[in-house]
């Protein structure tokens, strides 16, 4: 299970980009995530609780993460 804020931070990954805000446990830190959640579509405004599965991809390239995160469901979504 992870957390999504309701806002986007700028980050720079290759390019300046917009990243979502993150953590794993309700007390721990909010991270910048720069890939993407296949499946799920991101509104501003929104916080959202998310189970995700995580798989691993196969000869990702340099600058790309190597396990792919998939959406298996919104366990909640709330305006924030």
């Amino acid at each position: 299970m992870i957390e999504v804020a309701p806002r986007t931070m700028r980050c720079t990954g290759v390019a300046p980009m917009d990243c979502l805000q993150i953590r794993r446990d309700q007390n721990g830190p909010w991270e910048l995530f720069y890939g993407s959640i296949d499946g799920f579509e991101f509104q501003p405004g929104n916080h959202y609780r998310l189970r995700i599965e995580q798989t691993p991809v196969d000869q990702p390239p340099a600058d790309a993460p190597s396990v792919g995160w998939r959406l298996v469901e919104v366990l909640e979504k709330q305006p924030g």
